[in-house]
């Protein structure tokens, strides 16, 4: 294979000389540009300006095409006869020059449908761990962009990040003379943002519920460790076969900017065995950083090279490797000259490329496997640490532990010994919901979600946040859901705040005046009329389900009590009153002073009281 540098319309080229590929014409097109250069506001951007410029080209039949964004690039391919391919990349040329932006709506739905289809990898959780909500830590995050993306917004992306000097092609033959890439935005490479901070540091595993075992190191973005971590791959699958622990072991190399890398390894195993595979894959990676791979092993090597490279498969991939190394490092080596390098690698070389990365070895698994392996530790989701501020205990059944608002930030915990806690100076992001629902985020990627309705008092919880958070970390998230499944509606809905009911009652000294009392999570609509019979389930379901104005406008006499203004409310049973026997009185009294009283006379009333009530006061019910 001659494989030679060039330029096609201000695009740095690389491309073989003909004959050396058998077949139809392969070609890519590669940005500089992926997840890592995206921030949580715009996450997904990079994906977005690639499904637009894609749609243009419908569904053309007699080749292959597609594009992918990975944590440091985006790439557009193609695989067909040389007008085709010429094709191909004049239209994707043409239109991220002219980006069609009345379709972005449509293409953002596309994307959030597809981000659903899409399970959590241990690869994600992986990056995430290591790098929070930065850099290539947002594959394991949502594209939230998604969610507020507009078309200025994603124009003004793809002229600056999809340029001419921002791209590198390759191809498996010479240019077809009508390739033309003239129409692409002309500009220089982008600045990419500093490599994040490495959160995870020592040897820790990540806990997670699952049967699957993974192990990673974090490298420098050059192939040399790329061989040794092969070899780990092929012990690893002979030795946890064999001992029948696992089927597959697979190894995964990926650039994550920065010029650093990760190589995860990651095997299947029995259910029963998590603990010996990552025992295995630890065990396997410290004998080879300690004596590196065998002579056997090394010489295996590289007599497999020489028999493929020959082989277009091997061909393909040198000549992506190597225009990846030009965009991204400045490398102009030829795959030739990179294979000589990769030749001239010895046991004891290879050997001191694994052992200077072996501090950085990350584990994804069960957390139970962390007793099993020396000197490892779990990685810590809690800490003691806890703003001052504000208490909020929760309502009962929807929430647990307490939430901290305060000055400095915001803090939530399941008991007094555990704490998440994000300082509002320190926030990478606030997720609004248009509900009421905030999610705030941290830098090191500390999440606490708060739904007001889940708190007591809890109705001031969104402007509190929205005041503290800075109005450029937020993100809009969407409506969000207004009402949730309870088990009390026989699998219907209901309003997110709604608590219970309670129906048919009696105003003391009133016996004609019947009322309901709908408990709420931040008060008590009292609502006036009759409610019997045929009518009772229909008024049961309106007080679910109804918003607050509905509620008060279906009676001029409804009131809405907060439950800031609510003292105390008592529940007494009485043996007898004119209401009947076994009557019960539930006094609410308000912090001016004012009482009222109600009678309750039914066995479900009073279990409503008694239920709900505490949910909504504490302390301040009593009976």
């Amino acid at each position: 294979m001659t494989a030679r540098w060039g330029e096609i319309d201000g695009v740095t080229a690389l491309w073989t000389d003909a004959g050396d590929v058998q077949g139809p014409l392969h070609a890519s097109l590669i940005f500089a540009t992926g997840r890592s250069d995206e921030t949580l506001k715009v996450a997904g951007i990079n994906h977005v300006v690639e499904h637009l410029a894609l749609h243009a080209l419908g569904h053309p039949a007699g080749y292959a095409w597609n594009g992918q964004v990975d944590p440091v690039t985006t790439q557009f391919w193609a695989v067909g006869g040389a007008d085709q391919v010429a094709g191909f990349f004049g239209t994707v040329a043409r239109q991220l020059a002219r980006l069609q932006v009345d379709r972005l709506a449509d293409e953002l739905r596309v994307l959030e449908i597809e981000g659903r289809r899409r399970g959590a990898s241990h690869l994600g959780v992986d990056l995430r761990e290591r790098f929070g909500p930065h850099g290539a830590g947002l594959i394991g995050w949502p594209e939230y962009g998604l969610s507020r993306l507009d078309a200025d917004e994603v124009v003004e992306w793809a002229h600056t990040h999809f340029t001419t000097g921002n791209a590198v092609m390759w191809l498996s033959g010479p240019p077809p003379p009508n390739l033309t890439l003239r129409e692409l935005p002309i500009g220089p490479p982008i600045e990419h943002p500093s490599p994040p901070t490495l959160l995870a540091t020592g040897r820790t595993v990540v806990a997670a519920e699952t049967p699957r075992i993974s192990l990673s190191v974090v490298s420098g973005s050059g192939p040399g460790i790329n061989p040794i971590m092969q070899f780990a791959q092929q012990r690893a699958l002979q030795r946890l076969r064999g001992d029948a622990l696992s089927y597959a072991v697979e190894f995964t190399p990926l650039r994550v900017g920065g010029g650093r890398a990760v190589q995860l390894l990651e095997a299947d195993g029995a259910d029963d065995a998590p603990a010996r595979v990552a025992v295995g894959l630890v065990e396997i990676l410290g004998e080879l950083a300690e004596s590196g791979p065998t002579d056997d092993e090394v010489a295996g090597r590289h007599e497999y090279v020489r028999q493929f490279r020959e082989h277009s498969d091997w061909i393909l991939g040198a000549l992506d490797g190597a225009a990846r190394r030009r965009l991204l490092d400045g490398d102009v080596r030829t795959p030739e000259e990179a294979a000589a390098i990769s030749e001239a690698q010895t046991s004891a070389s290879m050997r001191d490329e694994l052992d200077a990365v072996m501090s950085t070895m990350l584990m994804v698994g069960p957390e139970s496997v962390a007793e099993h392996l020396s000197g490892w530790s779990v990685g810590a989701r809690w800490s003691t640490a806890s703003v001052q501020g504000d208490v909020y205990q929760p309502i009962g059944g929807r929430e647990q532990g307490t939430l901290v608002v305060g000055a400095d930030g915001v803090s939530w915990g399941p008991d007094g010994r555990r704490r998440i806690t994000v300082r509002w100076d320190d926030v990478e992001a606030c997720l609004t919901l248009d509900n009421g629902i905030r999610c705030v985020i941290g830098a090191a990627g500390s999440m606490i979600w708060i739904m007001p309705w889940n708190w007591r008092g809890g109705e001031d919880l969104t402007r509190l946040v929205d005041d503290a958070v800075d109005p450029l970390r937020r993100i809009h998230g969407g409506e969000g859901e207004t009402t949730v499944p309870h088990p009390n509606t026989d699998g219907g809905r209901v309003d997110v705040h709604w608590l219970g009911t309670i129906a048919g009652a009696v105003w003391k000294g009133r016996r004609s005046d019947h009322l309901s009392l709908v408990i709420d999570t931040d008060g008590v609509f009292v609502l006036h009329g009759a409610h019997a019979g045929a009518h009772m389930h229909r008024h049961l379901e309106d007080a679910r389900s109804a918003d607050h104005d509905a509620l008060l406008a279906s009676d001029p006499r409804n009131r809405w009590i907060p439950q800031t203004q609510i003292a105390e409310v008592e529940l007494r049973r009485r043996a007898w009153t004119v209401s009947g026997p076994r009557s019960w009185t539930l006094t609410i009294w308000l912090v001016d002073g004012v009482r009222h009283s109600i009678f309750l006379t039914s066995d479900d009333q009073v279990r409503v009281a008694r239920t709900q009530f505490p949910r909504l006061l504490g302390a301040r019910f009593r009976e």
